[in-house]
């Protein structure tokens, strides 16, 4: 029997039904000569002997010759076997083991710190896909690569977590000793504190930016019965120049044509998105953050929808581009994109984005031969997004003839620009558009020389219709959202002063394209960052952290630039591990003794005890994870995945803070059926969360329990509900006595 480990259930699942593991254990798939079995991510983490106790200033740096391995606390899943116990008696009966956790550095990861954990010998093999197709898994399953094919990926996974551990725990506890901070973990890391110096420096400049006012003339003309806009070359720093000349060219109630110039441009059709392109367009017009998009599109390719999300590339290979008729084919029933598909029916396809040398681990974001059902709101606009963009890839250029026209009266220039589309291309899949992580500064201007203009040349003298001159302020740039920080994170060397940083980073950024989700909510879920609207604006205790260490080299985009580029020197074969370990180690020296030796950190003490959350079941500090909150005194656990819905930072800390949250919308029920409602904590049953559904937007105020007659208050109304009945209810009238329903769902948390 051969075992094949999955990173989730579900990936394991569609692996069991294609390979023909059809008997379900429970805790894995059995059938053909396979048992398919799964983790729930990462389930172990490194183990110091050192670290362990109380934090000394003495103790640092922290240096282990060897890192050890040790379960993540709140990963056992309530009501099931140990997974770790589950996989260690099935490696133990297995004869070999397929390698079946995402195809990249993290999931190769996960499997590698899973073997050693277990001291598992037996010979293992890498299944290594984009797609989780019933086709793409039997072909992979076919082509399986030697395990240790990937020994450099495994090492530069490796090298990453070990550098994590070291800055990240080293600065962390020089840092909070150094401020004082008994109250809470001020925490710092390689990527998260280059993320919050990002959003403070840019929320810095924004807000002492000074505006300064300026006025410009616009106007409006028709001519041959389309009417079009203009307006002047220059602006006016005072009101009274401007209004002189808007007085004389109203007065002359013409303009004349100057020069017209028309050129024709070609444009290319945009790549494929990768996951980063895909936040970003995501982000910029729906306002998801990049971490609900990256959980949409894991969605979407757990769904066999689309292929792995966790791409850095925008390109295909050869072999893809050659499936790309088939998958046209399976486009059928879809009417909106009925005229770019028939272009696309006759060919021939657009070449751009097929590149062999540009691919990364997987090829770009695109769909499969599947078909969407049912999808939530958000996934399925995720799945559109990578849809027309797979769509445009593949389409004609766009052909346009752009037009510039100089107009003058009174001695005063205006211009304007139009544009005359002679074959829209990939153009015509969104109407003209595409959804790129652009944000426009001026709309009306953008819309003005997107517009056709009249037959016009030079000498034509043309009626002024209307003429305004309008005020405007000069803008600083704007604060970050997730799709500008993405934009920084994956350009971060374009402002560096040091060239070979600029060259290094040129191709990579900082963090990858898999991780960088995760580092942005690291920052808010320290306390350090929070979302408004779409904005993210640094807390005070953010702006202080900022503030202490912004000239520290850990804030330094540079130093974490060299990391990336070296981590991708070892996973290519090209850097001894050894060798980069060791420059971890001198770096950790430093910042250690940097931090210690800093005395001036007593303002950020003052405002630590509004951040610090207490666990609602012992009072303690509680933790607030990626996946879940939870309590190491008492091992209270709140998962953040409930009913098909990850929540957010500050759901947590509302449930955490008043066992209750506000009104949260994207829960999915047994059926499939999207719902909003309200999550509580049941702190007498140690993590227990309830969802309280609502109808008719009433909610349920409930006092009492289920031993007793309990009172209900609904719209403004209330009810005496028998003993022993359930304690929450809602009704789609308020104004007679409703058919109560139990609304209060008791979650199984796996």
């Amino acid at each position: 029997m051969k075992v094949i480990i999955a990173e989730k259930p579900s990936v394991a699942r569609e692996i069991a039904n294609t390979v023909g593991a059809t008997l379900n254990r429970k805790e894995w798939y059995e059938g053909g000569g396979y048992a398919v079995t799964w983790c729930y991510g990462h389930l172990l983490e490194l183990k110091v002997e050192e670290a362990e106790g109380k934090w000394k200033k003495e103790a640092l740096p922290l240096l282990p010759e060897k890192f050890g391995l040790q379960p993540i606390p709140g990963t056992q899943r309530p009501g099931q076997a140990p997974r770790l116990d589950v996989i260690r008696d099935l490696f133990n009966r297995c004869d070999g083991i397929v390698v079946a956790t995402d195809a990249g550095r993290e999931g190769e990861l996960i499997f590698r710190n899973l073997y050693k954990y277990l001291g598992c010998t037996k010979p293992f093999k890498r299944l290594w896909i984009s797609s989780l197709t019933e086709s793409a898994i039997r072909e992979g399953m076919g082509n399986l690569r030697d395990g240790h094919d990937f020994d450099a990926l495994a090492a530069a996974a490796e090298q990453r977590s070990y550098a994590d551990w070291l800055v990240g725990i080293n600065a962390t506890r020089a840092f909070t000793l150094a401020v004082g901070s008994s109250k809470m973990v001020l925490s710092l890391g390689r990527v998260q504190t280059v993320i919050l110096n990002m959003i403070c420096a840019r929320y810095v400049e924004n807000k002492n930016f000074k505006s300064e006012p300026f006025w410009f003339l616009e106007g409006e003309s028709v001519k041959d019965g389309l009417s079009f806009k203009w307006r002047g070359t220059g602006r006016y720093d005072s009101i009274e120049p401007g209004q002189r000349d808007k007085n004389a060219v109203s007065g002359a109630g013409r303009i004349t044509v100057d020069s017209v110039e028309t050129n024709r441009t070609t444009e290319a059709p945009p790549l494929p998105h990768d996951i980063t392109s895909l936040q970003k367009a995501a982000n910029t017009r729906y306002g998801y953050t990049a971490e609900e998009t990256l959980n949409s599109a894991q969605a979407l390719y757990e769904a066999k929808l689309i292929t792995y999300p966790r791409t850095g590339s925008r390109y295909i290979p050869e072999d893809v581009f050659k499936t790309i008729p088939n998958l046209l084919k399976s486009l059928g029933g879809m009417p909106e994109y009925a005229p770019a598909l028939e272009v696309l029916r006759k060919g021939p396809l657009n070449h751009r984005c097929v590149n062999d040398e540009k691919l990364t681990d997987h090829h770009a974001l695109i769909i499969t031969e599947n078909r969407p059902k049912d999808l939530s709101e958000r996934d399925g606009r995720i799945y559109e997004l990578v849809l027309t963009r797979f769509l445009e890839a593949f389409m004609p250029v766009c052909v346009a003839d752009i037009t510039k026209v100089t107009f003058s009266a009174c001695g005063v220039e205006f211009s304007t620009r139009g544009r005359k589309d002679v074959s829209l291309g990939w153009r015509m899949v969104n109407k003209g558009g595409s959804f790129d992580d652009v944000e426009l500064a001026d709309v009306d201007q953008i819309e003005m020389s997107m517009r056709p203009l009249p037959e016009m040349k030079e000498g034509d003298v043309i009626d002024i219709a209307s003429l305004q001159l309008i005020e405007d302020k000069t803008k600083p740039k704007p604060l970050l959202t997730d799709a500008r920080l993405l934009s920084e994170m994956e350009n971060a060397g374009k402002h560096s002063d040091d060239k070979s940083v600029a060259a290094a980073l040129k191709d990579i950024g900082i963090g990858t394209p898999a991780t960088r989700a995760a580092e942005i909510e690291i920052v808010m879920t320290r306390g350090y960052v929070l979302r408004i609207k779409k904005k993210l604006v640094p807390t005070e205790l953010g702006m202080l952290v900022h503030n202490a260490v912004r000239d520290k080299s850990i804030s330094s985009v540079d130093m974490t630039a060299k990391w990336e580029t070296e981590l991708g020197e070892i996973e290519d074969g090209r850097r001894e591990a050894a060798e980069f370990h060791d420059g971890i180690r001198s770096y950790t020296k430093s910042i250690v003794k940097d931090f210690l030796s800093c005395k001036d950190f007593g303002k950020i003490q003052a405002v630590l005890g509004d951040y610090v959350l207490k666990c609602p079941s012992c009072g303690k500090e509680i933790r607030l994870g990626e996946k879940s909150a939870w309590c190491p005194s008492c091992k209270f656990t709140i998962w953040r995945d409930i009913a098909g819905k990850k929540l957010s930072d500050e759901t947590m800390k509302k449930l955490i803070k008043n066992g209750r949250s506000g009104l949260v919308s994207g829960f999915r029920s047994k059926s499939g059926k999207t719902f909003s409602a309200y999550v509580l904590v049941d702190k007498d049953s140690a993590g227990t969360v309830k969802v309280k559904k609502t109808a008719a937007g009433l909610d349920a105020t409930v006092t009492g329990n289920a031993a007793n007659p309990t009172k209900v208050e609904m719209g403004g109304t209330q009810y005496t509900v028998p003993a022993g009945s359930n304690t929450s209810y809602t009704t789609e009238a308020s104004n007679a006595l409703p058919t109560l329903t139990s609304v209060s769902v008791e979650l199984d948390n796996s």
